[in-house]
């Protein structure tokens, strides 16, 4: 009989999170959220050295540049968003980066970034940048 409380809760909780959850799916090089169009991606392969992010008027919101890791194999990625003078370096795919423009409420109604929005996500990430180590010459 105890456990049908806690069970009640468990079931509560994990419904709510299913609920919030956004379904992201990327075709064609559209991002849709929930199956709505949400932004446009160009073709961004694994060997792509950059890509980019539009609204769905097509004007680019965003450039991901791909930077090589200094200390060890691999890459990571320079996200600089346009007209805003801020970048972000991070390691990230298209997937993680779409979902988090959409969770920090990145994009705007109207296609616009939204400068404030950047921002915080800048302060947020900051601790993420990667700074390349300094040489013993």
């Amino acid at each position: 009989m105890k456990k049908l409380p806690f069970l009640a809760i468990v079931l509560i909780v994990l419904s709510c999170q299913l609920a919030s959850a956004q379904k992201l799916t990327i075709k064609k090089n559209i991002a849709y959220i929930d199956g709505k169009e949400y932004l446009k991606i160009s073709d961004c392969g694994q060997f792509a050295e950059e890509c980019s992010i539009s609204n769905l008027a097509g004007k680019e919101l965003i450039s991901i540049n791909q930077l090589p890791e200094p200390d060890k194999p691999g890459t990571y990625f320079e996200v600089v968003f346009n007209g805003l003078n801020t970048a972000i370096e991070m390691r990230i795919n298209m997937r993680y980066l779409v979902k988090l423009l959409y969770k920090k409420n990145i994009v705007a109604a109207d296609g616009s970034l939204i400068p404030e929005n950047v921002k915080k996500l800048k302060e947020e990430y900051k601790y993420m940048v990667i700074v390349p180590a300094e040489s013993d010459d």
